[in-house]
């Protein structure tokens, strides 16, 4: 490694003869060894790394997004950036094109999988998502970074299936402290991407789009999470995120869009002709909520309903 240049460094990343694992050591390298000349090293390196994760496979083993040092390299780089904007208020953030959603998402869905590793590890990865997502969406990424509501919607229903299933596991074990550290940054996370997914609902112009989605989709997750982390009220984050929950539900309920809608479909029920009921998009909740009443394999659901 003694003889790396910023040219032999950009060969390595960029060609395809080495694997992830000799190429993150490489940039790990580059990056914390200030001998070596390599003007716009942050830049290069950036650009290496969003490249590496623009497309995470789950089915990959040594997938970058499955490598520790990747993330631990990219939030050095997101807090380098971090620093340098606010030295400097005429500076601009890197553009970041990368779904970086969809590699928050395959990893959470690899670490609670029967292929991931111990929890001395999963704890390890969740502690570094955490820090990764509160850079990321940081102030100074405010501009650089946008995904699409789609995008976050998807990573946060697979963050509330991963709550689901630690809650699980704290229940089994409640003395397993190694768990509840898991739990406190599966919520420390949860609470950075549900205040972007607030956010993105409160400003939505398709209010129908909107609630549709969450109310076919996310709605049962939401409700369950929320009822089941009560629980572990002693637990740190817990009463945040279930404060969370409960007003990205209510915003979503009581937009003044949908709050329109609500009158007009109670109207309609009186009428003995139910097909425009039907027809009305706020329908949905209570088909959902009916769907959760009757559902015999979890009969706690009714909790959620009521």
């Amino acid at each position: 490694m003694a003889d790396l240049t910023s040219e032999r460094i950009a060969k390595d990343l960029k060609g395809g003869g080495y694997s992830s694992q000799d190429k993150i050591k490489t940039a790990c390298k580059a990056w914390t060894d200030n001998s070596i000349f390599f003007p716009n090293k942050d830049d290069f390196l950036f650009e290496w790394i969003c490249s590496a994760f623009a497309k995470p496979n789950l089915n990959n083993p040594k997938d970058s997004c499955f490598q520790l040092d990747y993330w631990q390299l990219f939030s050095d780089l997101l807090e380098h950036y971090d620093s340098k904007l606010k030295s400097n208020e005429k500076k601009a953030a890197p553009v970041i094109h990368s779904n970086l959603m969809k590699c928050i998402s395959t990893l959470l869905e690899y670490l609670y999988s029967k292929n991931a590793g111990n929890i001395e590890d999963k704890v390890s990865f969740l502690a570094a998502i955490n820090r990764f997502t509160a850079l990321l969406f940081s102030e100074a990424f405010k501009t650089s970074y946008r995904p699409s509501f789609e995008q976050v919607s998807s990573t946060v229903d697979r963050l509330l299936t991963c709550f689901q299933l630690q809650i699980d596991t704290c229940l089994e074990d409640e003395s397993n402290m190694v768990e509840k550290e898991a739990l406190s940054n599966l919520c420390l996370i949860a609470i950075t991407l549900l205040r972007k997914y607030d956010a993105q609902i409160i400003m939505a112009a398709n209010q129908r789009k909107i609630f549709l989605s969450i109310v076919e989709k996310s709605l049962v997750l939401f409700l369950s999470v929320r009822r089941r982390i009560k629980f572990f009220s002693q637990a740190k984050y817990t009463a945040e995120i279930s404060t969370l929950i409960t007003n990205i539900i209510c915003h979503i309920l009581f937009h003044v869009d949908t709050v329109l809608e609500f009158t007009s479909i109670l109207k309609e029920a009186s009428l003995t002709d139910s097909s425009t009921t039907q027809s009305n998009y706020v329908a949905k909740l209570f088909e959902t909520l009916q769907t959760m009443a009757d559902n015999k394999a979890d009969t706690e659901m009714i909790l959620d309903v009521i």
